[in-house]
């Protein structure tokens, strides 16, 4: 596990403010994190059994957290994540991993399951975010298995 580390390519974001709106990129397959921003992370790991995948452990404790700063609110800013519930005939309700997103403390969605096949969901987040540094952070909610993220992409206008 690396509770509490932060992740960053070349450290990017701690100088560049996003001004053009460009795309911005979180990977989590490769058993490690490559991110646009710097990424935190508490109560996970990258998936030791099925490899191309971050998991978060620990319900109502886990999450990841990426800083993105913006010089303007842009029209539209659209989070998908590309993750998962995992499946256990043992478990109640044969899994659930329900997760919720904040941004800077607003909840975007709340409990949010997204069943047990990998799927992309996306999220209208430009109304939660201000000029400057934003926090957007992934939330495991009262789980009765793993949630499993392989990538999050932040598309604005």
């Amino acid at each position: 596990m690396r509770d509490g580390t932060t992740y960053a390519l070349a450290a990017l974001f701690a100088t560049l403010a996003v001004t053009a709106y460009a795309d911005l990129f979180a990977d989590f397959q490769n058993g490690k994190i490559d991110a646009d921003f710097p990424i935190r992370t508490h109560g996970c790991d990258n998936n030791p059994r099925y490899k191309g995948s971050h998991r978060l452990l620990e319900p109502n404790r886990s999450y990841i957290e990426g800083t993105v700063t913006v010089k303007k609110i842009p029209a539209r800013a659209v989070l998908t994540l590309k993750h998962r519930s995992v499946r256990s005939d043992q478990a109640k309700f044969k899994g659930r991993s329900p997760i919720s997103i904040m941004v800077n403390g607003q909840t975007v969605v709340r409990e949010f399951d997204p069943g047990h096949r990998y799927t992309r969901d996306s999220f209208e987040i430009a109304k939660y975010l201000h000029a400057g540094g934003n926090i957007i952070r992934i939330r495991f909610g009262a789980g009765t298995t793993h949630y499993w993220i392989k990538w999050m992409l932040i598309e604005t206008d």
